[in-house]
């Protein structure tokens, strides 16, 4: 059985989100606390959907630095230069 989503309320503002695969619930997203990005990740992440070729930096950026997903991916040289921007200015 492939992942899917669950939400508890309204689909535009839920009260919680679940994803679950295999009849277990992998993730459990407080609706007041959640937004459309970091949901949108969590999707792409836990259903291991590839990223669209023509928005692969924006979404290898959006990986490391929102989710702090950290895997054996070599990361794009402008990608790294950004990150490294991020960090030096929170100094």
């Amino acid at each position: 059985m492939p992942p899917f989503i669950v939400f508890e309320g309204e689909v535009h503002s839920p009260d919680d989100i679940f994803i679950s695969a295999e009849q277990e619930i992998l993730l459990k997203i407080n609706g007041g606390h959640t937004s459309a990005l970091t949901t949108l990740l969590l999707i792409y992440f836990v259903c291991n959907i590839q990223y669209p070729k023509e928005c692969m930096n924006v979404y290898t950026f959006l990986q490391r630095y929102v989710l702090n997903v950290y895997d054996s991916v070599k990361l794009p040289t402008k990608v790294i230069q950004l990150l490294n921007e991020l960090n030096c200015s929170g100094e």
